[in-house]
């Protein structure tokens, strides 16, 4: 699990959960909490319904419902890094079916509702890749960084890439270390 601050006490928790409310593939899950207590907030807009409000909500749903295009919306997915954007908006770096690299960004509103931003596929070839987010405190471009490999150990490199904060798209991207398998 991965969590980022919220600035007025309360946190988002992501981790990728078979209890998605789709299917037994691991998928990027979130709840709300807020300091001093042990219970989720209701997330109103949750996923899995109004009499679930509590359960973890499922990401890869939301952004299809934000009307955000998914590859293979099924497929596992883990999350693996988190870097805030703002008071209420980070963006989460993640592994797509052992295989590709993802990003995306969520926004948390003041009632608890979340809503999806964007979701970048930026390689194809990342197996195992794990990616990394930075971002600079009101920058508008952030650094993802992940392994790009096709088989164990990696044969590619390491791989960096400069997206736009807003929409998530690359500004630009190469290996920037080369596997010595």
């Amino acid at each position: 699990p991965i969590i980022g601050m919220l600035g007025d006490g309360r946190a988002i928790v992501i981790a990728a959960s078979e209890d998605n409310g789709i299917n037994n593939n691991p998928q990027p899950v979130a709840y709300i909490v807020k300091d001093g207590s042990t219970a989720p907030l209701a997330i109103p807009n949750n996923t899995r319904g109004a009499n679930n409000a509590t359960k973890p909500t499922n990401l890869i749903q939301q952004a299809l419902k934000n009307g955000i295009q998914v590859q293979n919306a099924n497929n596992q997915r883990g999350p693996h890094t988190i870097a805030r954007v703002n008071d209420n908006t980070f963006v989460v770096g993640m592994q797509y079916n052992n295989q590709a690299q993802e990003g995306f960004s969520v926004t948390v509103n003041p009632d608890n509702s979340i809503k999806m931003n964007w979701l970048v596929r930026y390689s194809n070839t990342a197996q195992h890749c794990r990616p990394q987010v930075a971002i600079a405190p009101g920058a508008t471009t952030g650094y993802i960084a992940a392994v790009e490999a096709n088989n164990q150990p990696a044969e590619i490199g390491f791989r960096v890439t400069e997206f736009n904060v807003a929409t998530g798209r690359p500004v630009q991207s190469k290996i920037a270390i080369r596997s010595q398998p």
